[in-house]
């Protein structure tokens, strides 16, 4: 079965009414030509995978619009992305329709129950914040990681619920929709090929904060809404990372484990990690000098700006860590490490005296005195299945702290009540996470084979103990420096989830 993610979209402009207390709304037509190219230019949806009600005259009946929402829900997939957008009049809680009005909460009730495993609505009209999402699904951790994370339902509204929306300046657009088109057509908001759903929400708000400042008496305050575990990203072109030249070597005395890239500046350096075959250390100068004899002009960067400044030219300096075995490399616990350079300068900067180093051979040797102890603590008294359990129950328990704040912390900035009012509520949140984290950081280690996943989730743990810690401090003052810290440590959490539901996948799948 073809798994191929495809985005599909319904726009609706509804401007023309029976109710002849509703004006009509030519701008709508205009809306949903800026709403079209904003799909298809900026999120590269397929022409043909979007359906549009109104384009020419602003009639959109409510049958209309059932029958088409209904065509969707017998397409889409759950590996697919639909979006739906209205642009016409609203009252409390309801969109007007040529015929009528119909429940916007419904609208959202039914958005919701379509297959596609992510569904956005686009809601610009007057008083669209009263739509409300259901609340963040909870799962054990490889359920959650594999069906709900980057999943969910997300709305975006044009103003709070007791406030109009406005035209731009020259009244030839819906302002909100000219800002999110824009938004989402910006090349600035790709990171790594994608388009952040989060960032296009704090991207929009940053614009319209600016129009209301500039005109006071037609602020408009739009309103987001997601139960999503997560961010939803948007693929909008091919990215290639760089990819670091994969380099090993094998001889009767050691193993070449691998060769990174440690270039700083105008130096080009690297770090080689060596399992040493031999028992006698005494090699360990000589076993230096061979690999920095046959690989210090190895193309090893990180970079591709790094590898335009350094290839062709010899490593100024080499750093080879010694383990006994591949556990000791994989586990970052080297019974010594050894630097070579040619340079004296470098020698003044690197080779510094300590009671556990030495120089022989023009070769610093640094002996690591607690490299017998840390291999014992590595060792695992209980079974490896308890350790990896222990280690998921802990994630999801942070991941579903993160979630409940999260949402809690959009609806503050939804009503625009300050971070003090939040923190608060929170106190008994921060000493849980807190607590989790502490019981993370001392559960034993992860088998050899899952250190990478087990560092994602301390790296995911440690962002979401900073949103605690961010939120602690906001509850001292309304600190404006703290909001702004914590935004950065969501954002960030959104990236280090990411990159744990890949590892996981790497994991259980190899």
């Amino acid at each position: 079965m073809n798994k191929e993610h495809k985005g599909y979209g319904l726009l609706i402009g509804a401007g023309t009414y029976q109710d002849q207390e509703q004006s009509s709304l030519p701008v709508v037509c205009e809306d949903l030509k800026i709403m079209h190219a904003a799909l298809t230019d900026g999120l590269k949806y397929h022409r043909d995978n979007i359906r549009i009600l109104g384009e020419t005259d602003g009639i959109v009946t409510g049958r209309s619009f059932a029958r088409a929402i209904s065509e969707f829900s017998q397409l889409l997939r759950p590996e697919d992305t639909f979006i739906l957008y209205y642009s016409g009049h609203g009252i409390q809680d309801g969109l007007c329709f040529t015929d009528g009005t119909v429940n916007l909460g419904s609208i959202v009730d039914y958005i919701e129950k379509l297959p596609a495993g992510q569904k956005i609505a686009i809601i610009d009209c007057c008083y669209s914040g009263e739509a409300r999402v259901s609340d963040v699904k909870e799962a054990p951790f490889e359920k959650l990681l594999s069906l709900f994370v980057g999943k969910g339902t997300a709305v975006l509204a044009s103003s709070s619920p007791d406030e109009r929306s406005w035209l731009t300046e020259s009244e030839d657009a819906s302002l909100y929709t000219s800002v999110v088109a824009s938004v989402l057509c910006s090349r600035r908001m790709i990171r790594r090929g994608r388009i952040s759903l989060n960032e296009v929400n704090e991207e929009v708000r940053y614009l319209m904060d600016i129009w209301n400042t500039d005109h006071p008496g037609w602020q408009q305050h739009p309103v987001f809404r997601e139960n999503v575990i997560g961010d939803i990203a948007f693929e909008v072109e091919e990215y290639h990372p760089y990819v670091t030249q994969k380099i090993s070597a094998e001889t009767e005395r050691y193993r070449l484990h691998s060769i990174k890239p440690m270039s700083t500046g105008n130096l080009k350096r690297f770090a080689a990690f060596v399992i040493l075959k031999d028992p006698d250390d005494t090699l360990l100068p000589s076993v230096t000098r061979e690999i920095v004899s046959q690989f210090k002009n190895s193309d090893v960067y990180a970079s591709l700006q790094s590898e335009m400044r350094f290839k062709g030219r010899s490593a100024d300096a080499v750093w080879c860590y010694f383990g006994r075995d591949a556990e000791d490399i994989d586990r970052s616990n080297h019974f010594a490490y050894t630097i070579w350079t040619d340079r004296e300068d470098l020698k003044k900067r690197y080779y510094r005296e300590n009671r556990n180093s030495e120089v022989v051979e023009g070769i610093y040797i640094f002996w690591n005195t607690s490299y017998e102890l840390v291999k014992g603590l590595q060792q695992t008294s209980r079974p490896e299945e308890d350790v990896i359990r222990q280690y998921e129950e802990l994630a999801a328990l942070l991941i579903s702290k993160a979630e409940t704040f999260i949402k809690d912390y959009e609806e503050a900035e939804n009503n625009a009540y300050g971070l003090y009012t939040v923190s608060s509520n929170y106190s008994g949140w921060i000493r849980d996470v807190k607590r989790a984290y502490f019981q993370l950081t001392e559960a034993e280690p992860a088998p050899a084979e899952r250190i990478g996943w087990a560092e994602s989730i301390l790296n995911l743990a440690g962002w979401v103990v900073d949103i605690a810690l961010y939120l602690e401090r906001a509850g001292l003052a309304d600190d404006i420096h703290a909001g702004w810290m914590l935004k950065n440590a969501i954002s960030r959490y959104h990236r280090a989830l990411e990159k744990l539901r890949q590892e996981n996948r790497d994991v259980t799948t190899a």
